[in-house]
């Protein structure tokens, strides 16, 4: 266990960017929760703000990776603009 957070990978498989989270994701979070009382962040395969706010409403955050890679490739402002993208997306 952890008295930090707990990192949980949304699906199996490999890292990338997905349209949808796996429907397995919300039954998971539960029993993770039935069995820690630390957070709970969501990654692997978040790669737009409506992913960021699905996973958002099911844990305590996201973790954003490949995407945000690739979005830091076109230069700081687009990746700050992304991010704001998920941020907006987390707070509404």
């Amino acid at each position: 266990m952890t008295d930090g957070w707990l990192y949980l990978v949304s699906v199996t498989g490999t890292t990338g960017a997905r349209t949808e989270l796996s429907a397995g994701l919300p039954p998971f979070v539960q029993r993770v929760r039935a069995v820690s009382d630390v957070p709970v962040y969501v990654g692997f395969g978040i790669s737009t703000p409506e992913l960021a706010r699905a996973a958002g409403e099911l844990a305590d955050g996201v973790v954003v990776g490949s995407r945000a890679v690739e979005v830091a490739e076109s230069g700081p402002e687009e990746l700050r603009s992304f991010v704001a993208s998920l941020r907006s997306a987390l707070d509404s």
